[in-house]
Order: C-alpha cells, then structure tokens, then sequence
C-alpha cells in the first residue's frame, strides 16, 4: 500500500467525505442486498471486475490483498457507462459515468478474475458503494478458458446513462491492456466516447502508485494461473 503516500492519503480523505455526504442523502433505494456469496473459501473469495477495478493498482488501493487469477467472458450482460440516479453528479470522484452491467441478450463482457482476501470483502463492498445502494453485489457465471468460474461482481441500482470522463477510460483501458484481454474488446473500450473533464481525479493517486511501484520490489502474488 504505499505506505506514507500524500495521494493516498488524500484520495481516502476525499472518498470518506463524499460517501458520508451520500450517506445523509434520503434515497428512495433499497440498499438491503445479498452479502454472502458461494466462492467465499476459508481465506479467500473471486472477483470479477470490469471496469476501473480492470487495472491492479486501482483496486488495490483499498485491496491490497488483490491478486490476478485470471481472464473470462461474462455472457448475457452489456458494458455501460453511467451513474446512481440523477443530481448526484457532484459526489462522483470520476467525474463522469462509471461502468455498469446491464443484462441483454447476445451480448459479453470481458474482464479480470481477481483473488482477493476474505478480509477485503467489506473494503471492496465498500469501494463499490454497497452500504448505500449504489451498486449491488451479484453471483456470475463467468467462462474462462478451461470452465467457468462462480464470482462476485456488482451491477449499479437506479442506472442513469452518463458519458465517463477521459480519466476513468485510461484507467480501463491501462487493465485491460496490462491483464491481456482481448485486443478488439480492448480496443472497444479505448474506443468510449468520453465527456471533457480535465480537472484532478482519482487517476492522479493511481499514477502516484505506478510512481511508487517503480522504485520498489514487486510483490509477488501466488494467486497468478496461466
């Protein structure tokens, strides 16, 4: 974690503030939602991301334990960008829509299968805004090259189609390209129409990370499948 690192510091302070902020807004959601999921093992559970959560450092900034399993296809749903609801704009830390699933006939997702500690469970229900009925956890299906794997993801609640900010996009693109999804889904992406933000974000403490990383050794992660 990056230890002593000021853009982290100031990344947790900011998405505390926000997410009290959203925490005192009335919302007409139900923010009851299924917790327990059937991959959870002694020790760890599977996680399949497919949006900012795509690139490693992204995710572990609040989940160090995070580590690449592998690559899969998740069927039946489609890749869109937006936000919870409307006027909620100014808590948005990306500055524009993020990634969703919405289910829709002949349609896929790729993404990245992570393994992640039982202790980071809460830590990521968190990051996706569980507790306040902004995404809601689901059980997926999702087919890698040998099988198919039971994973956790989430899908937002009360979607409202939003262009993503130029920033958010780098970032999905930066982990589909570092975790080897295929080149014309990666291109798909890299492709996203995108609003004109260019002001700070979350991208900003990401870049302090990748920074960082370069003058440490990397931690090696046993999670890793070929």
């Amino acid at each position: 974690m990056c230890n002593g690192c000021p853009a982290l510091l100031r990344h947790g302070y900011l998405l505390q503030q926000r997410t009290e902020q959203m925490q005192t807004t009335e919302s007409t959601f139900n923010t009851t939602s299924v917790t327990a999921v059937s991959n959870v093992t002694n020790n760890h559970f599977l996680y399949f991301a497919y949006g900012s959560n795509l690139l490693k450092e992204r995710l572990q900034l609040r989940n160090p334990s995070a580590c690449f399993h592998t690559i899969g296809i998740l069927k039946g749903y489609a890749l869109k960008f937006g936000f919870w609801g409307k006027g909620f704009e100014r808590l948005n830390i990306w500055h524009g829509g993020v990634a969703t699933i919405e289910e829709k006939k002949d349609s896929e997702v790729w993404g990245v299968i992570w393994k992640i500690g039982n202790e980071h469970l809460r830590t990521l229900d968190k990051q996706e805004g569980v507790d306040i009925g902004f995404y809601q956890p689901l059980e997926v299906k999702v087919e890698i090259k040998d099988g198919e794997l039971l994973c956790r993801t989430y899908q937002m609640n009360n979607f409202t189609a939003q262009l993503t900010s130029p920033q958010y996009k780098q970032v999905m693109c930066l982990g589909a390209k570092q975790n080897g999804l295929p080149l014309d889904y990666t291109n798909k992406i890299c492709a996203v129409e995108t609003n004109d933000y260019s002001g700070p974000s979350v991208l900003d403490d990401i870049n302090a990370v990748m920074e960082d990383e370069k003058h440490r050794t990397p931690h090696r992660c046993t999670a890793r499948t070929t």
